[in-house]
């Protein structure tokens, strides 16, 4: 890690804690769980997953958080969109920057008509996730600016996305780590 990323890291620790603290909030209150073969993997309830939106627009399939969130939620390194229709969730795959395996996924649970709404960008790079605002009387106001684009969607199971992801990247990490020891 050079000094540049380390640098980059310590901006990146408050966003961390409050993500961090963020969840431990929702799994005390039981408005999230830890999914149960993987501790990185955090599911949330029904409750907290409606205040993402999923929807389509002339610019393409987006995910909207609310600006509650912000800017904390946005400073994670999203890569993915694990989409799972058997059990009803969307996760979002956060990676390490420095070596690229996956470090936490979280876990949006939605209906099956609202994970169709996104469907059509299965398999590509431009899932979009933008902000929202929910005003007094309930009306939904969604930015036109993105917060960041070029999720790649897949359509897996997260148990199978892990599997494959630990197949693929074990060589990759090896390497990369003896680049960063030999440099």
């Amino acid at each position: 890690m050079n000094v540049r990323n380390f640098d980059i890291h310590i901006a990146r620790l408050p966003a961390k804690l409050k993500l961090l603290g963020f969840i431990y909030h929702l799994l005390k209150r039981k408005e999230a769980t830890i999914h149960n073969n993987h501790n990185n993997v955090v599911n949330l309830s029904s409750y907290i997953s409606n205040t993402f939106l999923f929807g389509d627009n002339e610019n393409g399939s987006f995910i909207a958080i609310q600006d509650d969130y912000l800017p904390w939620f946005i400073e994670h390194h999203f890569t993915d969109a694990v989409m799972c229709f058997k059990t009803g969730y969307i996760y979002l795959v956060a990676r390490d920057e420095d070596f690229d395996y996956m470090t936490y996924a979280i876990g949006i649970k939605c209906r099956s008509k609202r994970l169709l709404a996104i469907a059509d960008v299965i398999n590509n790079k431009d899932l979009q996730v933008k902000v929202c605002r929910v005003a007094e009387n309930n009306e939904v106001f969604i930015s036109h600016k993105n917060v960041f684009y070029g999720l790649n969607v897949v359509e897996s199971s997260i148990e199978e996305f892990i599997a494959n992801e630990t197949i693929e990247n074990t060589a990759d990490i090896k390497q990369t780590l003896m680049d960063h020891i030999t440099s």
